[in-house]
């Protein structure tokens, strides 16, 4: 099985019809794509949608790697370890988030759509997409998904913390661990198409987004030792 993965970018905007989010920006996701409907990408889709059995496990999946990072628990870096993080907010569900990843996911086509963002703040997103040539099925391996963003630690310069610097070789997890990003939700899409390949597509939204330049990806220290105001410490992050 062959599998992928893109991290966020900036693409430049095109006009679209009206709706609910146009004025965030035209070319909206929800209103480029107005149904639910699958788009041409999509030759022989299988399965699309994520339950809440899944949504859990995949707030599980985030915030359990974030608390190895908050708790100083990450060896790995280049250079490493990477310090750990007094400000780690815990992870979250969010509906509004889950419905626009799937209806970008809906639409079978792995790159970033052009805006996704929501009234509440810019929203940041990761994409995967494994390829098989097995028979097609609705099974969906989320673990593999974060696991692979996650994984770009290896990559990471513990010193692009704060100031954050970005590098494309390190984006799906600098966004994975952002500090103040609490809101996650996905999509997920299974499809055939013509060469013969079986896709699975996975697809986060994350709120509010991070990986700004010159930001503070997080405040190094003890675990919760600067949670938020109206936060508690639960388990080494902020929640």
């Amino acid at each position: 099985m062959l599998s992928f993965i893109i991290a966020a970018t900036l693409i430049a905007a095109t006009a679209a019809q009206a709706c609910n989010y146009s004025s965030i920006c035209a070319n909206h996701t929800m209103c480029q794509y107005p149904t639910t409907n699958y788009g041409p990408n999509c030759l022989a889709p299988v399965y699309s949608g994520v339950n809440a059995t899944t949504q859990q496990q995949i707030v599980d999946l985030h915030n359990n790697l974030r608390r190895k990072v908050a708790q100083g628990n990450e060896t790995r870096g280049n250079p490493g370890p990477q310090p750990s993080a007094a400000n780690m907010r815990e992870f979250t569900w969010d509906d509004e988030l889950a419905t626009i990843a799937q209806r970008w996911a809906n639409q079978c086509t792995f790159q970033h759509d052009t805006c996704r963002s929501v009234a509440r703040f810019y929203v940041g997103q990761n994409l995967y997409m494994s390829l098989s040539t097995g028979t097609p099925n609705s099974i969906q391996n989320w673990t593999a998904a974060v696991q692979a963003w996650y994984d770009e630690v290896q990559n990471f310069n513990k010193s692009h913390i704060n100031p954050f610097q970005f590098s494309s070789a390190t984006g799906h997890y600098t966004q994975v661990v952002w500090a103040d990003t609490y809101l996650v939700g996905c999509g997920f899409t299974a499809f055939n198409n013509s060469d013969g390949w079986y896709r699975k597509f996975y697809a986060c939204n994350y709120g509010p987004g991070g990986n700004y330049l010159n930001g503070i990806m997080y405040k190094t220290g003890t675990a919760c030792s600067q949670c938020p105001a109206g936060t508690i410490c639960d388990n080494g992050l902020c929640a």
